[in-house]
């Protein structure tokens, strides 16, 4: 299978971030190791799938951490080398209260009580002349006015331009799947950040902003098969390398280490 035949928003935005990342994820198919903040990641990402399953009344704080104890305990029984990413019991028990934090920071700034949730963890998929175009979208939510907003749970940090810009790609991307699989108006786009401080950010999306989007995914498709034809897949280095887990296998590391 070509490296472009299918894509979605987190092979691409890896991509852009690191082509090098990007090789050893999906030429070579290494399996990247279990990182802790990316299992709270997908517990927390559960809890606000799952709460949206009981009636309104019942989306309560108190319930949605409860939610998040049950569904860790089920990870761990399904999984138990997760248990062996805390060094003791002191870590695992920050490690939760860290997860509960997101889920509090959750209620402050949005009240699940009256979100009016279409759809979650929502598979779309459309083919275009680049690719076969597919992703898991957070949550589909209708809005007053007839049309529709994507909604995005993030863990980490609220991003600096560069991350929200590529994290604003992630859903403008959805609603270029959603307009073309769907045919449904999506007219706002909404990150919901809900470490530290949290933070919701909104962007509008217009229309006619679904054809630019198609033209940066061919444009970005291409990159990726000029750079598969040629072997060549450059490194970036920068901060994301402190939680990279091919870092020992990178060569601009392997480089910096032969320095005398």
């Amino acid at each position: 299978m070509s490296v472009v035949e299918r894509l979605s928003p987190s092979k691409i935005n890896m991509f852009r971030q690191c082509p090098q990342h990007f090789a050893f994820r999906y030429i070579e198919r290494l399996e990247e190791p279990d990182d802790p903040r990316l299992v709270r990641g997908t517990l927390v990402h559960e809890v606000c799938e799952r709460l949206f399953d009981l009636p309104p009344h019942e989306r309560t704080r108190p319930v949605a951490v409860a939610l998040l104890h049950r569904l860790w305990e089920r990870m761990v029984d399904a999984e138990p080398a997760l248990a062996a990413l805390f060094a003791d019991a002191d870590a695992a028990g920050e490690w939760i209260v860290s997860a509960e934090a997101l889920v509090a920071t959750w209620f402050r700034l949005e009240a699940p009580s009256t979100v009016a949730v279409q759809r979650r963890e929502l598979f779309v998929e459309t083919t275009t002349e680049a690719a076969v175009l597919s992703g898991i979208i957070d949550r589909l939510d209708r809005l007053d006015d007839g049309t529709w907003a994507i909604t995005d749970y993030k863990t980490g940090p609220a991003p600096g331009a560069r991350w929200e810009l590529q994290a604003f790609f992630q859903l403008r991307f959805y609603a270029l799947v959603v307009a073309r699989s769907l045919g449904l108006n999506v007219t706002l786009l909404r990150l919901v950040h809900l470490a530290r401080n949290g933070e919701v950010l909104e962007l509008p999306f217009e229309a006619d902003s679904v054809d630019n989007v198609d033209r940066q995914v061919v444009q970005l498709a291409a990159a990726m098969q000029r750079a598969s034809e040629s072997g060549r897949w450059h490194a970036n280095v920068g901060r994301q390398c402190d939680w990279c887990g091919f870092r020992d296998r990178c060569p601009a590391w392997s480089d910096a280490r032969s320095e005398p």
